[in-house]
């Protein structure tokens, strides 16, 4: 029987200890034991991308998820309530495309002036990019239209900046306000403490859900509109996660995920995400 690659390594006095770096700066390191089964893709984008992707072909589709949008809308409309409705319409404004990515952008450029580092700008540039080109693109190529109401922003009636990034809610799949609010609260999060860990993720399930809720019981989005949104978001931070990890973290990690056997302290990593 052929030696193992583990085997060999111990050989030369070598462990390795990768790091899963699915979603930076949240999971701990790991053995090479608990990983040599597994597929080297990425998993969080992977099952991200591939939820969004069944969900968007069940919409198309128009079988039972379209269905319960239907029942849902319904529902609401014979049974919804004033007082509650403002409740809705107040936390829709925790992911407003036309104020989340703004205030995003001021945190990361009063970070990099406190730090001196223009790291912090940069990731809530690119996530604000990513999230508006990703998110446009996706309404369009859908088109799916909502049920029946006018979107917050041409209810407003506003111009200007709102009328531009109101185009984002023209097509109701996925949500961009529960899209918006995945992104901009998770970023911003990561940079105020380099890493997102539990509470953070827990902060930002608690607001997209608020969110989520808000849109369909206001009647702006179907159901299905504020599910697909959330594996769509969570693949867009993925993805500006790791275009904005810096480049000393990239060249470093042979460094990190290859230490002496003699070295009793474990390895561990915490990336700081462009923060």
């Amino acid at each position: 029987m052929s030696p193992s690659a583990d085997q060999i390594l111990a050989d030369r006095g070598v462990a390795i200890r990768p790091v899963l770096t699915s979603f930076p700066g949240v999971f701990p390191a790991v053995d090479e034991r608990l990983r040599s089964g597994l597929p080297r893709l990425p998993v969080v984008p992977t099952l991200s991308l591939g939820a969004f992707a069944a969900l968007a072909a069940a919409v198309e589709r128009g079988g039972r998820l379209v269905g319960l949008d239907h029942r849902i809308a319904g529902w609401l409309s014979v049974h919804r309530s004033a007082p509650v409705q403002h409740l809705a319409l107040l936390a829709v404004s925790l992911g407003e495309p036309n104020r989340a990515p703004l205030v995003l952008l001021m945190l990361g450029a009063t970070l990099s002036i406190v730090r001196r580092n223009w790291d912090p700008v940069r990731t809530a540039g690119v996530a604000v990019v990513a999230l508006t080109v990703l998110v446009l693109g996706a309404k369009v190529a859908f088109g799916r239209p909502g049920p029946g109401g006018p979107v917050p922003f041409a209810a407003g009636g506003h111009g200007g900046l709102d009328a531009w990034l109101g185009a984002m809610d023209q097509g109701a799949f996925p949500s961009g306000h529960t899209t918006t609010a995945v992104v901009t609260w998770s970023v911003g999060v990561i940079l105020l403490r380099g890493r997102l860990g539990r509470a953070g993720i827990a902060l930002v399930a608690a607001v997209g859900l608020i969110v989520g809720w808000a849109l369909v019981y206001a009647g702006f989005h179907w159901f299905s509109d504020v599910l697909g949104a959330y594996p769509f978001a969570i693949a867009i931070v993925w993805t500006v996660l790791r275009v904005c990890r810096p480049a000393a973290s990239r060249t470093n990690r042979a460094e990190r995920e290859i230490a002496p056997i003699s070295d009793p302290a474990p390895v561990t990593t915490r990336s700081r995400a462009c923060a």
